[in-house]
């Protein structure tokens, strides 16, 4: 290492001193994390003190360097020079240089220039892995390319004789090298002396059978044919003739928005390539249509073009265009021709044309963009041997070249809503479309943040830069029409249902059935058995299916075995099924689909509130409904649920489907009961308890009048709610159901409480424990405990309270429900506050609090954190406060509306009062 200062040269310490040094002067200009230069100096032996080390030698050599050619700047190091003033980098920039040059002559001085820097084996005495095993080996590799190359030229020019004794040390020094050997034979065949061109092949060929126990490549063999007829070499070989640098990417892409993190994850593979770019680097960009995968590859390649100078590639594979992909012996002949290999040479078959394209990018180094490949066979004939970056897009996830050719995979899906409106203000600011801020939000939204249809959007408005923006947004509010709206016309490329139809016309017959059934579904995610029963398929096969469509993106897969669907392909899905699929059999599937959530949640009504959700289901055939193995279970399917259950209930009457119209809306009001969701379910209830009134179902309605009253109940309407449970108490005992009459009893009981009447409500709920205890229903008799134990508390019997809560306790234990348990434990709590056990009360608000968090029950959780603060409050404010801020934002955040049994108005008023406590 020579080190010149101020035209003085300068001695720099040995060891890991000078690979300091070396580190950063292969990065000039650049900072360079500490820890990542110890990294590279030390490799697995880092110092006890990384940071310590680094400074040390950072020190050392600025005593030799001075000490303004280091700068430091936050954790990192940087050598203060131009990339020029050092020899290894501007030996890469002059190779560099080469490759893009045109001119022969040209492309000469700059290679001979580049190699005059070359002195030894770089890095040779320097004590780094790093170094050696990555900087080295691409430095060398990069030399003896160039040395071919020079070859190459000087063969070309008629100076074959010149270059004969560079060549005889290229093969000495590296005798498996085979791409030297044959510009050793050309050369020597050029300056006349064929007779040492036969000697030098046998020398070849005897090394190379000894080493590695095989014959020398076809291009070889052929030559020494060749050479034996007395055919002349020179001039024959592509090598030796002008190849032109590919620049074959498309234009650049205009207002290309967001994908920061996936372009800084490419980034990220480049430099790992980089480091060892004797392999091949494939990243595999896939997602739906319209989605950007391609603006996304070129943009990405035209920031990164300069890095290969060997050119760039592009090919449109056309998987998922009209018309049929193409054929990967056509691709293939592409290729050859954009790297310079004549139309002559190219050979037949795709076997060989690979081979060819192999041997023609050995040397060189070069970037490939595969676009709109149909799948992973589609691509393999045409992946390189070493040396590329190779990118290919496609709708198919490509897990086959992630498995078999270690592809790096990266899915895009739609935009970030901020992104996307940006996306569209740029585009619409351009076309001089006046921009509102709310309108710019709901249309990036009608466009489903699908870059595609945002551009499509943004031109239909550049159309009449004076018709205001809220035209085009209520055009696009009507689902019939959306579709229409965003269709470019001729431009198939840029029309959606263009753009979806070839993703669907590639499908077998079974996967397009179930795409187009799926947009029967009104929720947003799909379950593979609720997409099941609306096949009418087995779960197994639907499951089959589902991934099929996953795989192409026509549906995405957020998370394992759960499927959504986006609002324009549900459109467009919609569409096709009207046209393909015939009445009776979408009428069929939907009501496969109701009778499936309606005996799914039924289930889920009684593993959470046990008989008093009524679990009379019928046998039913086709397929099975889930299965609850707890409340907690049941719960979180109800909270992922409610608003596909909701837009049922809501199409249901519209159908004509009573029955289901009656038991979905029984098991979502159990839902919306126990967890306080901020779900309006009084006209649902009231239209369900219509229906079944029709259907003759007194059970069903007098399950629903007591799930009516506790909506009443709960929107302090204590009259309606009052007679909505005489109602019921009146059918459960006329139907002789002691479950439902006890659960009449005693939610009489609890609005009476909350009135003030507490010797009826006492009399009531003793009652109701009665009944139910004499019918065998524990739960009822624990829900009534519980509500017994309020009322002792109202009324200063806090021994009573207790015992009452205790057993509520003990009972619903017994039954397995846990959130109910919890409720009443949170309850518990409170009245062993009230009787002075603090310490007890916080225990109990803390095992309730951790079952609530687990099955998402958000209102209960802000009341027991209500609760926790009363208590704390005596001694730990910090804490009480802290508690209490957690419950206004778990309200806030959830929407829960305000009730007599918690309110933000208490919270503040509680907070205020911890204000005033405050020393």
């Amino acid at each position: 290492m020579d080190v010149v200062v101020d035209g003085q040269s300068v001695g720099v310490p040995r060891g890991r001193v000078a690979a300091l040094l070396a580190v950063l002067s292969l990065s000039p200009g650049r900072r360079i994390a500490a820890t990542t230069l110890a990294e590279r100096v030390w490799g697995e032996q880092l110092p006890a003190d990384v940071a310590a080390s680094v400074h040390t030698g950072v020190s050392r050599l600025r005593g030799v360097l001075g000490h303004e050619a280091i700068s430091t700047s936050t954790g990192g190091y940087m050598l203060d020079v131009e990339a020029c003033a050092v020899d290894v980098m501007r030996f890469v920039q002059l190779l560099d240089l080469a490759g893009r040059c045109q001119q022969p002559e040209k492309e000469r001085e700059l290679l001979l220039e580049a190699l005059a820097l070359w002195r030894g084996t770089p890095f040779e005495l320097t004590p780094s892995e790093w170094l050696i095993q990555s900087q080295q080996v691409s430095l060398i590799e990069r030399r003896l390319v160039a040395v071919e190359r020079l070859a190459d030229l000087e063969v070309a020019a008629g100076r074959a004789a010149a270059v004969v004794p560079q060549l005889r040390d290229l093969v000495g020094d590296h005798p498996l090298r085979e791409s030297s050997w044959t510009r050793l034979l050309v050369a020597l065949d050029g300056a006349g002396r064929p007779v040492e061109a036969l000697s030098a092949y046998e020398s070849m060929r005897a090394g190379i059978a000894r080493e590695l126990g095989v014959d020398p490549g076809p291009e070889s063999q052929r030559m020494y044919a060749d050479l034996l007829a007395g055919v002349r070499l020179c001039g024959s070989v592509p090598a030796g003739a002008q190849v032109p640098t590919a620049q074959q990417l498309p234009a650049e892409v205009e207002d290309f928005a967001g994908r920061r993190t996936v372009c800084r994850r490419l980034h990220e593979l480049l430099e790992q390539f980089e480091q060892r770019p004797d392999g091949v680097t494939l990243i595999a960009i896939h997602g739906p249509g319209g989605v950007g995968k391609t603006a996304l590859a070129v943009h990405w390649a035209w920031r990164v073009r300069d890095r290969f100078p060997g050119g760039q590639l592009y090919i449109d594979l056309r998987g998922h265009s009209p018309g049929d992909p193409m054929d990967p012996a056509a691709a293939l002949e592409l290729m050859l021709r954009g790297l310079g290999v004549p139309g002559e040479q190219v050979p037949e078959g795709v076997d060989a044309r690979g081979a060819l394209l192999r041997t023609t990018l050995a040397a060189r180094r070069v970037l490939i963009v595969l676009d709109n490949a149909r799948d992973s066979d589609h691509v393999r004939p045409l992946l390189p041997g070493a040396g590329c970056v190779v990118i290919v897009t496609s709708r198919s996830q490509l897990r086959g070249l992630a498995a078999r050719e270690h592809a790096h995979r990266i899915g895009l899906d739609v935009l970030p809503a901020k992104v996307a409106q940006l996306f569209l203000a740029g585009r619409l600011k351009r076309q001089e479309v006046a921009v509102d801020n709310e309108l710019l939000a709901r249309l990036a939204e009608l466009c489903g943040h699908l870059p595609l249809a945002l551009t499509v959007a943004a031109e239909c408005a550049g159309r009449h830069p004076d018709s205001p923006l809220a035209e085009l947004v209520a055009q696009l509010q009507d689902e019939q029409q959306r579709l229409d709206v965003l269709d470019s016309g001729e431009d198939l490329p840029t029309s959606l249902r263009a753009v979806m139809s070839w993703s669907y016309h590639a499908l077998d017959a079974d996967a397009a059935r179930l795409f187009r059934l799926l947009a029967l579904h009104p929720g947003a995610d799909i379950a593979p058995p609720v997409a099941a029963a609306l096949a009418g398929l087995s779960q197994r096969e639907t499951t089959r299916l589902l991934d099929r469509l996953a795989e192409t993106h026509l549906i995405g897969s957020p998370r394992f075995r759960s499927y959504t669907m986006h609002d324009l392909v549900r459109l467009y899905a919609a569409e096709q099924g009207a046209v393909d699929d015939p009445a009776d059999q979408r009428d069929a599937a939907v009501r496969r689909l109701y009778r499936w959530y309606a005996r799914s949640a039924i289930r889920a009504g009684v593993a959470v509130w046990g008989s008093q959700a009524g679990g009379d289901l019928e046998p039913g055939s086709g397929t099975e409904a889930l299965s609850f193995a707890d409340d907690q279970a049941a719960m979180a399917w109800f909270c992922a649920e409610q608003h596909t259950l909701l837009a049922l209930i809501n199409g249901a009457g519209r159908l004509g489907l009573d029955e289901d119209l009656v038991r979905l809306s029984r098991a979502l009001s159990v839902y919306v009961d126990l967890s306080r969701a901020p779900v309006d379910v009084r006209s649902l209830q009231q239209s369900a308890l219509a229906a079944a009134r029709t259907l003759g179902d007194s059970r069903s309605a007098a399950h629903l009048l007591i799930l009516l009253g506790r909506t009443h109940h709960r929107l302090a309407e204590p009259g309606p709610a009052l007679r909505c449970f005489e109602s019921a108490r009146t059918l459960h005992n006329a139907l002789a159901d002691g479950s439902g009459e006890s659960a009449a009893l005693g939610n009489l009981g609890i609005v009476r409480w909350q009135l003030g009447k507490h010797d009826r409500a006492i009399g009531d709920l003793e009652c109701s424990i009665e009944v139910a205890r004499r019918h065998g229903s524990n739960d009822r008799a624990a829900a009534a405990l519980h509500t017994l134990s309020s009322v002792y508390v109202d009324v200063g019997r806090l021994a009573d309270a207790e015992s009452a809560a205790t057993e509520a306790v003990r009972l619903w234990r017994g039954t397995g429900l846990t959130l109910r348990e919890h409720i009443v434990l949170d309850s518990l709590g409170s009245i062993r506050f009230a009787r002075g056990d603090r310490g007890s009360a916080i225990d109990c608000y803390e095992r309730a609090l951790r079952v609530f968090r687990e099955t998402g029950s958000h209102w209960w959780i802000a009341q027991t954190l209500r609760n926790l603060g009363r208590v704390q409050r005596i001694e730990d404010q910090p804490s009480a406060r802290a508690v209490v801020e957690e419950a206004l934002r778990v309200l806030d955040e959830t929407g829960s509306a305000d009730c007599p049994q918690l309110s933000r108005a208490e919270l503040h008023g509680l907070l205020d009062e911890l204000a005033d406590d405050a020393p």
